[in-house]
């Protein structure tokens, strides 16, 4: 019987250890499986608002993450310059009122020059060309055409890097302010489309 007992004690802690060794295993390599396998589910680390020689610079923000990316597209480059300029309108009251003729200035604007010196576009980004134009993702500069005080046309040259050609690609109609329709189409969003060249 003392035999037996022992036995039986033998076994349940052999049984234990063992029990416990691999669950120390399984859920040390389950958890790096997990986490390996969940990293592309993670949310990005929160924007941050760094100060940098004078101007409070947007670290982490949505330009940073996804404008001009690899695998992206220039549509999408556009979504994010539209949604920059939403931005700043919320903050810049006098947005509607500020002298917005080209790209250097739009591209001055969103880097930290206006009145509350504010970069949604760090002035490092490698976007933010020599000349301080915004770049697409050919190096060629976006053309903003300003339609009216709260509707921008924007506008990217396209792989040829030529403006005004089939390849453009154009999202019309882009509001400053609110992801809005299109003018003159209501109900609709604002599409973003291969332009065709003028006079065609």
């Amino acid at each position: 019987m003392k035999t037996r007992l022992a036995w039986l004690a033998g076994g349940l802690l052999l049984g234990f250890l063992v029990a416990v060794g691999w669950q120390r295993e399984t859920r040390g390599g389950g958890e790096a499986e997990a986490s390996a396998e969940c990293a592309p589910c993670l949310a990005p680390d929160p924007p941050v608002v760094v100060r940098e020689d004078g101007i409070d610079v947007l670290r982490g923000g949505e330009f940073e993450r996804a404008y001009g990316v690899a695998g992206g597209s220039a549509a999408e480059d556009l979504r994010v310059i539209r949604a920059v300029l939403a931005d700043a309108r919320l903050l810049i009251k006098e947005f509607d009122r500020l002298p917005l003729a080209d790209n250097r200035d739009f591209a001055a604007l969103l880097s930290g020059s206006n009145s509350h010196r504010f970069a949604w576009i760090p002035p490092d980004h490698p976007a933010l060309g020599p000349g301080g134009e915004l770049l697409d993702r050919w190096g060629t500069p976006v053309i903003f055409h300003r339609l009216s005080a709260q509707v921008t046309e924007l506008r990217s040259a396209g792989p040829d890097r030529t403006p005004w050609t089939g390849d453009d690609i154009l999202l019309d109609g882009a509001s400053p302010g609110w992801d809005s329709p299109a003018p003159n189409r209501p109900g609709r969003p604002a599409p973003v489309t291969p332009a065709a060249p003028p006079g065609r």
